[in-house]
Formats: C-alpha cells, sequence, structure tokens
C-alpha cells in the first residue's frame, strides 16, 4: 500500500488508506497540516447497521490503489453509501472551535434517529431538496431571501422528533413517522379510521398517524392525507412565516437596497447612506413581513416612505400607509375559492373603546387595556370567529387596525386584521356580523382636547390617501 508523510498540527505521522469511525473524528485524525488549504474525499460505508469512512489521502495516491483498497472492503461485506468530501482552510481545531462560540444558524432543524433517512443520500436526500424549494417558495412570495437552513441529526432528542431552531433557540417542534401518513379531519371522520390520535402541528386540528392502508379510506372520508416529510416542510414554512421579522437583519435590509442600486439609485441613494433610516425601513419591513405582507415590490414601499420622510421616525404610521398603497396584494392573499373575501367588522363601540384606550408615549400611540378588558375582548372575539365559521379576514377603521392587530397578534396569529382603506375595489367583499364589545368593558371617557389634537396629526397624514368619510 503507497504511504504518504504528511505534517500534522500534532507531530510528523505517515497516513495511509484509514478506515475510521465517527467518533474517531474528536480522537487523533488530521489528515491535514496547519495552514494547509485543501479538500479531502472520504468514502461513506456500511456494515451491519455500522457506518464508517474510508480516507483516500490526497491527489497523489494513486487511483489504482484506492479501488484495490474499496474492492477488499467490499468483499469483506461493507456496502458504499456515497462520497462525502471535507474542505478545509488551513485553521487549527482550536481556532475553528473559538470561532463557533461567535457564530450562529439563523435557523436550523435538528432531527432525531429514526428521520436520518431523510437526509441520507442513499435514499436521495429527500428533506435537504425540500428545503431547498421552500426558501426558494418563500423569497417569491416574501421577496425576502432567507439564509440558509441548516439540517443536523441529534441523537439527543427523541428518534421521531424533530425541532425548529430560530438564532440558536428552540421555537417549535414536532413528531412524524416515516412509515405512516398523517390524516387531519373532524373527529367524527377520523373516529372512522385506525391510528395514533395527536394534533395537526401547525393549525392544532384533530389528526391521527395512520398506516398506508389506511390512506385511500382517508381520502375517501375527506380527510387531508399528508405525508411525513410535508408535514415536516409545511411545519417549519409556517415557523418561518411567523418569525420573518425576526429573521431580517439590518444587513439583509442594506442587502436588499443595495441590489436596487443599479435600477433605482434615486429610490436608494440617500436610504443607504443614512445608517439611522436603514434601521427605519427595517422596522418598516419587519411590521409587513409579521403580517405575512410581501416585501417584494420594494421600490413602491421605499418611494412611500421617501415621500414621508419627513415623519420616518413614525415607523408604524408609515406602515400603514404602505399597506394602503398594497391593498390589491394584501386581499388576494385572503380570497377563497369562489373570488371573494368572507369578513366580520368591529362593531362602532368597540372602534371608540380601542381608539378612546390609545395613549401617546415617546415611541409613539400605545394602546392602554387593562387586563381583564383585554381578555373580554379577546373572549367575545374567539366566540364570534366560531359563530361565523372562523372566517380569516376581520375589518375595521384605519385608525384603529395596528392596535387591533397588536391586541390579537399572540391568540390569532393566522387573523387578518385588515382597514377598510385596503379594500380592493375588484375583490367582492361579503361581511358576515360584527364583533361587538363585550358588555362588561366601558368605553373610556373621550379623551381631553390636547389628546385628540395629537391623535389627529397620524390621522391627518392617513387621510391623504382615504376619503374623508373614513375619519
Amino acid at each position: 500500500m503507497e504511504k504518504k508523510t504528511k505534517r500534522t498540527m500534532y507531530e510528523e505521522k505517515e497516513v495511509s488508506f484509514k478506515l475510521f469511525h465517527p467518533a474517531d473524528i474528536e480522537v487523533d485524525f488530521i489528515p491535514w497540516g496547519k495552514g494547509e488549504k485543501n479538500k479531502q474525499s472520504l468514502i461513506k460505508l456500511r456494515k451491519e447497521g455500522k457506518t464508517a469512512y474510508l480516507y483516500f489521502g490526497d491527489e497523489t495516491l494513486k487511483e489504482v490503489e484506492s479501488q484495490k483498497m474499496l474492492m477488499k472492503l467490499l468483499t469483506a461485506g461493507w456496502e458504499k453509501m456515497g462520497e462525502v468530501s471535507i474542505e478545509f482552510d488551513g485553521r487549527s481545531g482550536q481556532e475553528k472551535e473559538a470561532d463557533e462560540l461567535f457564530s450562529r444558524d439563523v435557523v436550523r432543524i435538528e432531527i432525531g434517529r429514526n428521520l436520518l433517512p431523510l437526509v441520507d443520500p442513499a435514499t436521495g436526500a429527500p428533506l435537504v431538496d425540500a428545503v431547498g424549494a421552500l426558501r426558494k417558495d418563500i423569497a417569491a412570495f416574501t421577496g425576502f431571501v432567507l439564509p440558509g437552513i441548516h439540517i443536523r441529526d441529534n441523537l439527543m432528542i427523541p428518534f421521531d422528533n424533530y425541532v425548529i431552531f430560530l438564532k440558536e433557540t428552540p421555537i417549535a417542534s414536532g413528531e412524524i413517522f416515516l412509515d405512516r401518513f398523517l390524516a387531519i379531519g373532524s373527529s367524527e371522520q377520523l373516529s372512522q379510521l385506525k391510528g395514533w390520535s395527536v394534533k395537526d402541528p401547525v393549525f392544532s386540528a384533530p389528526a391521527q398517524w395512520i398506516e398506508t392502508n389506511e390512506k385511500a379510506k382517508a381520502e375517501e372520508l375527506g380527510c387531508m392525507v399528508m405525508g411525513p416529510l410535508n408535514v415536516m416542510i409545511t411545519h417549519l414554512r409556517n415557523t418561518i412565516e411567523v418569525n420573518l421579522k425576526d429573521i431580517l437583519g439590518l444587513q439583509d435590509v442594506k442587502r436588499l437596497l443595495e441590489h436596487l442600486q443599479d435600477t433605482h439609485p434615486i429610490v436608494v441613494e440617500d436610504f443607504l447612506k443614512d445608517k439611522k433610516k436603514l434601521r427605519q425601513i427595517r422596522k418598516i419591513l419587519q411590521n409587513l413581513l409579521s403580517e405575512r405582507v410581501g416585501i417584494r415590490d420594494l421600490v413602491s414601499i421605499l418611494e412611500t416612505i421617501g415621500d414621508n420622510e419627513e415623519i420616518i421616525e413614525k415607523t408604524d404610521l408609515i406602515t400603514e400607509l404602505v399597506r394602503i398603497l398594497l391593498a390589491r396584494q394584501i386581499c388576494w392573499s385572503y380570497v377563497d375559492v369562489e373570488g371573494k373575501i368572507n369578513a366580520l367588522v368591529l362593531s362602532r363601540r368597540l372602534e371608540e373603546k380601542i381608539q378612546s384606550s390609545l395613549k401617546e408615549t415617546k415611541q409613539g400611540l400605545t394602546l392602554t387595556l387593562k387586563a381583564d378588558e383585554a381578555d373580554a375582548i379577546i373572549a367575545e372575539l374567539k366566540k364570534t370567529l366560531q359563530d361565523y365559521g372562523n372566517p380569516q379576514v376581520i375589518f375595521c377603521d384605519p385608525q384603529t387596525r395596528i392596535y387591533f392587530r397588536r391586541l390579537t397578534a399572540i391568540n390569532f396569529p393566522n387573523l387578518g386584521i385588515l382597514s377598510t382603506a385596503e379594500i380592493s375595489r375588484n375583490i367582492p367583499v361579503h361581511i358576515l356580523g360584527e364583533v361587538e364589545l363585550p358588555g362588561s368593558v366601558p368605553i373610556i371617557p373621550a379623551k381631553s382636547e390636547d389628546e385628540r389634537e395629537e391623535n389627529k396629526k397620524d390621522r391627518g397624514l392617513l387621510s391623504k390617501y382615504l376619503p374623508k368619510m373614513l375619519f
């Protein structure tokens, strides 16, 4: 067997063909030296449930010798699973370990032992392809390209589980079974199936993990049937979309604006020069993404911000002006199969309650409701939604919208709160009923003259875009 002497960071040693197990990586196997930059190839092998890697050394080793060694191992019962490449950049292990203390994955998904086939090259690594397609879909919808989503195995979590991390913090988890399908439907439908009763990880709807031979029956009953990978990807998509505002960083915003420099230099040049304005733009874009409003039409968004640059620090107000500009886009996201929007509206008394509970602070207007009043309004909203078949949209006055959204965001994250100024003329709207102010909640007396005048300043800016009758 041909041998080649290489210097490692520890000592001079001889390195030749070597078969090692994953645990050996943590011991004394470093086939390259400090300061050396290159790429090594290894062969992944499996035998009797055990995994090992065959190190072939560098390009000076003869191909014929490599094939001879591989043939010996295959004859001995090892099965070739694929090739693995390792790139190294000349830094020592200690240097890399120090860097890892300061680096972090923006989005990461960790999977248990039974889910490893989803990332195994021998099975086509379907999870890797699905994550890549997901990033493209989210970019197409939002106009924002996500950082890479890292996938990592974690043998410490339950075997069939996965955990989704955002900036090193776990924010969602689920359990899937690769040999079953998830049937989602009503309790009556699911009662006719055999399986493990669970909740759908995205919307907490009743569901069952059923065996393959039950799939056709579940579909005949009208259940939605999903494969395990589809369940995980749907959960990952929803988790990312809900948290897009926390993913969009200042550097991402700068990159988005720089992308427009060649085609729309006048639109972006002033913003790129001013870091404070750049941060305010980030806040406005985060406001939009937090309600799943895409930012693909970034030019129009920036032009609206520029038209109101004198009040750019009022990011909430400018967000509302931008939403009015994007009204058609926002409405289309809530259209049903019949081409219309089914919605509720806030009653006049509830509108007055919210508007009379706004207080001017250094950060702008803030909704000040007592805890018991907020709880009563949330309970009334939940009951009303159930009574009318859970419509996706609630309409309210423009000056109320953002505060009612914040009041309901935690309990109803997927509920669309739209202002009457965001109604698109080309989309029919069917009003099902009103959300009333609970009888236990009193309307706060009218504000002082000074407070009313302060509120009119913000509303006056909106009036440039809206009919005066709305005010």
